[in-house]
């Protein structure tokens, strides 16, 4: 095989790795959106490079694939601000504009929805921070604040005059939306305002909520019924929360602490990071284009996290018959083992080491700088650390 011909092999084998992403929406109770590569995609990589082409040539393609992780890092963050632009063109006001707007008048009012202790809200907001708590009583309390800004006070107060809270109440079913005025195509920039929306929100912890924000935090708190939760920028924190059916982020960092719930956790986004802290459920997947993955506390039977250009890191229990997947493109895996359960481990890299600390004795059948595979224990459970550019780190507590 000529080293054109061995090359196109390997270019075919890293479009595939590139090219493998794609997105899935689960039905209930759970969202994902998935970056899905194949490991005997990279395992082939691995074969093209160890039986066709010499130690310089390895080199030169390790440095080369470096390059473009750092690379493909870079554009898809740029894709990512280039999406928030675009929204926040139809959305907000220029940020230059924003600066001239110097004048703020600003309008409270609090709102009393009595939906019951199972109702459901549907909140759609434009701009502008949520805050939601689980309170007691049935009725659903509702703090609104719109903050208008101009250059004028004549400008500010047409904000509060033009962006209205309309809320639409059906029994035990509510709806809470921003409502901003039509300008027939020409644009919101053409406005001498700017207008966001603030809520700070305490409902029966039964309460079915589904959230909804293009620009702006969001914080749920002890949130017991069904929760979908969608933010294009910002950040997201979520804690004591359950049922959490529809979790979704473009760009934001996004916590999720103190969770137990017998069902599935899955989380999908773009650019951000993920922090996870004592997490009980049956399944927890997390998929990212951009960002790192720290999953601390975890107790799951079975666990996928992966990230194409940021470091993956998880520490918990593993149960036996589990399985355990941990992915990156660009970044470090660490795998820090809490208990005495045994497992089958298989850890590989293209581009960096692997690392095994004395904590773990492995019974190898298989070992080189790039790849691990042995058994810890009984091998009761399955676990799978894999990079392409970075080091894999297991360890046990």
């Amino acid at each position: 095989m000529t080293r054109t011909r061995r090359a196109g092999t390997l270019i075919a084998a890293l479009a595939l790795i590139v090219g493998g992403g794609r997105t899935a929406l689960a039905q209930e109770p759970r969202i994902e959106v998935k970056v899905t590569v194949s490991p005997d995609v990279i395992r082939e990589v691995h074969r093209i490079v160890e039986t066709a082409m010499g130690p310089q040539m390895r080199l030169e393609i390790s440095e080369a694939i470096r390059e473009a992780m750092t690379e493909l890092s870079s554009v898809s963050r740029e894709i990512t601000r280039e999406i928030g632009r675009e929204i926040g063109r139809e959305v907000s006001r220029d940020r230059d504009q924003d600066r001239q707007n110097r004048v703020e008048q600003i309008d409270k009012e609090t709102r009393t929805i009595p939906l019951g202790p199972n109702g459901a809200l549907d909140l759609k907001n434009i701009s502008g921070d949520i805050t939601i708590t689980a309170g007691n009583g049935k009725d659903v309390s509702l703090e609104i604040t719109r903050r208008s800004r101009g250059r004028t006070d004549a400008d500010a107060k047409l904000g509060l005059e033009q962006v209205k809270v309309e809320i639409d109440h059906r029994g035990d079913r509510a709806s809470v939306e921003a409502r901003y005025p039509d300008q027939q195509g020409q644009g919101r920039n053409r406005q001498p305002y700017s207008v966001s929306v603030n809520y700070n929100i305490v409902a029966p912890a039964g309460t079915r909520m589904n959230v909804t924000n293009v620009s702006g935090d969001v914080s749920v708190k002890g949130m017991k019924g069904d929760l979908s939760v969608d933010v294009v920028s910002g950040d997201l924190e979520i804690s004591q929360s359950p049922r959490l059916m529809n979790v979704k982020s473009i760009s934001g960092t996004t916590t999720i602490s103190d969770v137990d719930t017998d069902g599935n956790l899955s989380f999908g986004g773009v650019s951000g990071d993920v922090n996870l802290q004592r997490i009980k459920a049956r399944r927890l997947s997390v998929n990212l284009v951009s960002g790192d993955i720290m999953a601390s506390d975890i107790t799951a039977d079975g666990v996928e996290l992966k990230s194409m250009s940021g470091s993956v890191n998880y520490s918990g229990p593993i149960a036996k018959s589990g399985r355990y997947e941990l992915q990156a493109h660009s970044g470090d895996v660490h795998l820090t083992i809490q208990g005495n359960v045994g497992f089958d481990l298989r850890a590989e890299t293209f581009s960096g080491s692997i690392r095994t600390d004395a904590g773990v004795t492995i019974k190898e059948t298989s070992r080189s700088r790039q790849a691990v595979r042995g058994t810890v224990g009984d091998g009761s459970a399955v676990v799978v650390a894999t990079t392409f550019s970075g080091n894999v780190i297991v360890s046990r507590r």
